[in-house]
């Protein structure tokens, strides 16, 4: 009985989320003669995106293309735009004609039309299939092409222009505050198709993206979803307005998104002019670019769980060599690696090369290994992430070879902390991130028997004990007065590396362990909630240092889900997409390694 029950309220889902998206986006039928390609379809001529078109294929000498709405409509002008440039393919001389499907009347025909943009009139009864019938071209090399088809009342619509609109007159239409970018129209944000989108031509908030639906329909949930990598064009505050009379009014708002995949629920109400208006980007030096949007009447039930992500184990082993040998290929005659903080931090670029390599499966006595070893020894010791690193390195290839100077390693560190407990780069102000890998590094060190007193774990441990925020997570700054610091997945993670560290070298201390059982369970539930794999969640940045964050996460704890979503299955199929042919993700050596200590799991074996 329960299984029946289960069965039965997925059906009720999935019926009702069928039905909103064919209301909103499959209500009319729309066929061609012919049509040259699958970009390139009917459809594509009444969304409303100038960018996009249909065209016959080149075979044709005359065509037609037709929209069947679901009921009768009644229209008194067309308005036929091609936005090619020498008119090629235009229509010359054609037929307007509507009826019943198959049952269709000459209701005008036009001989020698010359220019683009043209609108026609003609007098109509109410039809439900209506069709532009070309018999010649404008330039007949070519083959019938139009971009718009707008149905209308009568009078010249007009040019698009900053606000820009779709739709064609032909169920719902759209509009956004600025024009799309390129051949990303604001339909494609609707058309039920995660591999198209809609980007807007202008940088910043203050944006919005309006439906306006024939007939009053009744909605009580808003989905987005955004493909780019790192909270590019993801909103961060957004409100759901509809309109009355003349002014909109908000019915729901969403303050500190932290996800790619926005969920807004609202009280269920009904309107034919919705608004969705973005307040603020996660990440504001990119455009708004949603992938879908759904306006959805949800009911009782909730938003349908995203299916798991799976990729096989041998995709993910041929990503790892490849990027083994794109780093390989990287590595200048001084051994170090091409990156932007070489300069600041040579020390740490090489070492984490190095780590990266051999954590991804590098024998400890390879001589590219060997070699790092020789040349990074030759560094100075000035910077936290570097001199983490190089213990995290060292200690990986052997834990015994090198005790001396592990000890030397955690010394250096331990004088670096700070009086509450944290460390900085180690001048200025302390941060979540290099206090992270300062107990990255002393973890490390302590593996191979160096020595460590307990007051340098118990300051570091009270800090991250005392600072949680109501929430559970954690900013990089560790300040209440930096009110430009948001919550962030990776330093929440970070701070449940650290909580565990502190708690896996003093796990006697049984008010600490208490104490920090609450923190992590708090910190946990933030991180699960706000889970994806395709941002860094509250920030538009370190977006690979979080993944590794998570997997460092993952392997502490033990866990194989967070928020119920396989958090290794999920960042591993993201990487192995994202990965350049080359072997390397965004040419980047920063991203290039963490990925690469993602994909292995260093975190399991010790890093």
């Amino acid at each position: 009985m329960y299984r029946s029950l289960c069965q039965t309220t997925k059906a009720i889902i999935a019926a009702t989320t069928l039905t909103i998206l064919a209301q909103i986006s499959s209500a009319q039928t729309y066929e061609a003669s012919s049509f040259q390609s699958a970009r390139l379809q009917p459809r594509a001529a009444f969304d409303g995106d100038m960018n996009s078109r249909w065209s016959a294929d080149f075979k044709s000498k005359t065509a037609w293309i037709q929209i069947t709405y679901a009921k009768k409509m009644k229209f008194k002008s067309v308005t036929i735009r091609s936005g090619i440039r020498d008119l090629r393919g235009a229509p010359k001389d054609f037929d307007i004609l509507a009826g019943e499907p198959g049952k269709l009347r000459l209701l005008k025909s036009i001989a020698g039309n010359s220019k683009d943009d043209q609108t026609f009139t003609f007098s109509s009864k109410s039809a439900r299939c209506w069709r532009i019938a070309i018999k010649s071209r404008i330039n007949p090399r070519w083959s019938p092409t139009i971009s718009e088809i707008i149905w209308g009342g009568g009078g010249k619509s007009s040019k698009l222009d900053d606000k820009e609109e779709a739709g064609g007159g032909s169920g719902p239409k759209y509009s956004a505050w600025t024009r799309s970018r390129g051949r990303n129209g604001i339909a494609l944000a609707f058309d039920g198709d995660i591999k198209s989108r809609f980007e807007a031509n202008k940088k910043g908030a203050d944006g919005w993206i309006e439906v306006n639906f024939q007939d009053n329909m009744t909605f009580d949930a808003l989905l987005m979803r955004h493909t780019s990598e790192s909270g590019r064009g993801v909103p961060r505050d957004f409100t759901v307005q509809i309109k009355k009379g003349r002014r909109w009014k908000s019915i729901g708002k969403e303050e500190g998104n932290f996800t790619n995949q926005p969920k807004l629920r609202f009280p269920a109400i009904t309107a034919k002019d919705w608004r969705i208006r973005v307040d603020k980007l996660v990440d504001d030096r990119s455009y708004w670019s949603p992938a879908e949007i759904k306006f959805m009447n949800l009911g009782e039930v909730d938003f349908v769980p995203e299916p798991e992500a799976k990729v096989k184990q041998v995709r993910i082993n041929k990503a790892i060599d490849d990027g083994i040998e794109w780093l390989k290929k990287k590595q200048k005659p001084n051994g170090n690696f091409p990156s932007k903080s070489a300069k600041e931090f040579p020390m740490g670029v090489m070492a984490l090369g190095a780590l990266a390599l051999r954590k991804s499966g590098l024998d400890r006595d390879d001589a590219i290994i060997q070699d790092f070893v020789t040349r990074i020894s030759k560094f100075e010791l000035t910077k936290t992430y570097s001199v983490a690193l190089y213990a995290m390195f060292l200690s990986s290839v052997s834990t015994k070879r090198y005790a001396d100077k592990l000890q030397t390693l955690a010394n250096w560190i331990i004088q670096q902390q700070g009086p509450e407990g944290l460390w900085g780069y180690p001048t200025g102000r302390v941060d979540l991130s290099n206090a992270q890998y300062a107990l990255l590094g002393l973890k490390a060190c302590v593996a191979g028997g160096a020595k460590v007193e307990k007051k340098v774990w118990q300051k570091a441990w009270d800090w991250f004990l005392k600072h949680p925020e109501k929430n559970g997570g954690f900013h990089y700054v560790p300040t209440k007065k930096v009110k430009i610091d948001p919550i962030t997945g990776s330093m929440t993670a970070a701070a449940l590396a650290c909580l565990k560290i502190c708690a896996n070298q003093l796990p006697k201390d049984k008010n600490r362990l208490r104490r920090s059982k609450t923190v992590t369970k708090a910190a946990l539930e933030w991180l699960g909630k706000h889970f994806v794999a395709e941002m860094n969640p509250g920030s538009g940045r370190s977006h690979y240092y979080y993944l590794y964050g998570v997997e460092r996460v993952g392997s502490y704890y033990r866990l194989r889900r967070l928020g119920g979503k396989p958090w290794y299955m999920s960042g591993a199929k993201l990487l192995v997409e994202k990965q350049f042919s080359n072997g390397s993700w965004h040419n980047n050596f920063e991203d290039t390694c963490f990925a690469l200590l993602f994909l292995r799991r260093a975190s399991s074996t010790g890093g």
